[in-house]
């Protein structure tokens, strides 16, 4: 069974310059909802994992992270989807804890939750540090061209392999919907 992981910020919504520091600010990026709805049809896992280190800098209290995620999760459901998890790091290095994007923490800890091997596991994310954390926890990557993703191309790290390009998350999540998807190591939408 596969472990879908979804950056936040740049693949679900609007990534802001000065980060999502409040609910007015959280903005749906377009197909979203179709993507959750689609993605939601198999029974595999979906956990969302995002560094937010605006709440470890004070710019944003946890409580105003749970309105955020409360509001997701929320407008996911009624569009027909589902999110299983949120996992977050509001750390502001990576250590001492390991957990913050580039670091595998937080992948690794969604792995061993659902009980999902690496090899059927993937990350769909848009900067560097999503896909540099997914081939450190050794899983699949998804780019998408949203948020940071035509930077990340640009400046692609080829010890991370060959990019699994797809222009936003509703199209991989049609890739990933495709039986083979697992089994094709270079799948392309």
């Amino acid at each position: 069974m596969p472990l879908i992981l979804l950056d936040r910020d740049g693949v679900i919504n609007v990534d802001r310059p000065e980060s999502v520091r409040s609910l007015q600010a959280f903005e749906f990026l377009p197909r979203v909802l179709d993507a959750f709805r689609l993605l939601s049809q198999t029974s595999w896992p979906i956990v969302i994992i995002t560094n937010q280190a605006v709440v470890g800098r004070g710019e944003l209290s946890h409580q105003g992270l749970e309105e955020i995620h409360d509001f997701l999760k929320k407008e996911v459901v009624a569009a027909g989807g589902r999110i299983d998890e949120i996992l977050v790091c509001t750390d502001t290095q990576i250590e001492p804890h390991g957990r913050r994007k580039p670091a595998p923490g937080m992948l690794l800890e969604a792995m061993e939750k659902y009980g999902v091997p690496c090899h059927e596991t993937v990350m769909v994310g848009d900067a560097a540090r999503d896909i540099e954390a997914a081939h450190r926890a050794q899983t699949r990557a998804i780019v998408v061209r949203t948020g940071k993703g035509e930077e990340t191309l640009s400046a692609w790290d080829h010890r991370w392999g060959s990019p699994v390009v797809c222009h936003d998350l509703f199209d991989a999540a049609l890739k990933l919907s495709q039986k083979d998807f697992f089994f094709d190591l270079n799948a392309r939408c």
